[in-house]
């Protein structure tokens, strides 16, 4: 507002009658009143995204995303387009308020929070500060309550070039008819995009693609990833040098159990009802093991009830076998 002379006069309602006096011309009363109205209203609103951050918008790169769900825990990941701090609401659904919250204290693009202490078997919603969706999970079960679970798998495209334009429709249609069949869990057991490419700035590119693609399921139920070897092989062919770290930029994406030192989010297990769930990644990085056996597999299996494998994590420079 700029600096003017402002009369007020007493009267009747809730708010004052106002003059505006401008060069000695009076303004009507009426049109003061607005003036002044909107210009409080514009200033509450102001002061109101200052206070308790969670009212500031941000600008999302993608997400959120489920991660895993367990009874009682629910891992929520998101992607910003800058570096921020950030936070995730959550209440049981049905109810009006948010109930809770998580915050994630890192400043950086790539979010991703562990809701504890949920109710087993119980729909709950979500919401990142500042953003206006709000997704939803189902907690799993300990009985024999029927359920439904989508799976899928090798979802690229022909090249990386179309896969950054948009995985195939095909995909879409997937993933559209899964969100109508209300799964409490989704897997997808890799080739995620086409990838082979020594360039990460490309497959950087091909993991926001794919997650733009999943993103109306993976914001209402688990959405869990077993990767296959063309978004492990940041190559053009086996026998070239490895570009970068695939394993890593995998974790990075897309947060998953790591009960086996060395193969965080590569092998990891669930409980659904009375059903135990295994996920095991067979592709492997090694210049100086042979190709992984059905031995190395199999203790990595055994790890998951407290032995230890034989064969390392992927590196980089290694080698693809």
């Amino acid at each position: 507002m700029s600096a003017t002379n402002v009369e007020t006069v007493r009267g009747k309602g809730a708010f004052p009658h106002i003059r505006k006096l401008d060069g000695g011309r009076a303004i009507s009363k009426r049109h003061a009143l607005t003036t002044v109205t909107v210009c409080v209203l514009v200033l509450a609103l102001a002061m109101a995204g200052c206070n308790g951050g969670g009212n500031q918008s941000i600008l999302m790169e993608s997400g959120p995303r489920v991660g895993m769900v367990t009874t009682t825990d629910a891992v929520i990941s998101w992607d910003l387009q800058s570096s921020s701090h950030s936070a995730v609401n959550y209440r049981v659904a049905g109810e009006r308020e948010f109930t809770g919250k998580v915050l994630s204290s890192k400043d950086t693009k790539h979010h991703s929070v562990k809701i504890t202490n949920l109710r087993p078997g119980t729909v709950h919603e979500f919401q990142v500060d500042g953003h206006p969706t709000v997704g939803s999970f189902r907690t799993a079960t300990t009985d024999e309550t029927p359920f439904v679970f989508v799976s899928m798998a090798d979802n690229r495209g022909q090249s990386d070039q179309d896969d950054i334009k948009g995985l195939p429709q095909s995909l879409i249609n997937i993933i559209n008819d899964a969100v109508k069949r209300s799964p409490v869990f989704a897997v997808n057991a890799g080739d995620l995009f086409y990838g082979k490419n020594p360039d990460s700035g490309i497959f950087e590119k091909l993991y926001l693609s794919f997650k733009n693609a999943i993103q109306p399921l993976a914001l209402k139920t688990s959405y869990l990833i077993s990767p296959g070897n063309h978004e492990m092989s940041p190559f053009k062919s086996s026998t070239d040098p490895v570009g970068f770290d695939a394993a890593a930029l995998f974790n990075e994406k897309f947060p998953q159990p790591g009960p086996l030192p060395g193969y965080e989010g590569f092998v990891f297990s669930w409980d659904w009802g009375k059903v135990h769930f295994v996920s095991i990644a067979t592709n492997h990085f090694d210049a100086k093991l042979p190709p992984p056996t059905m031995a190395c597999t199999a203790s990595a299996t055994r790890k998951l009830h407290g032995l230890m494998p034989t064969c390392r994590a992927p590196r980089a420079g290694d080698r693809y076998s």
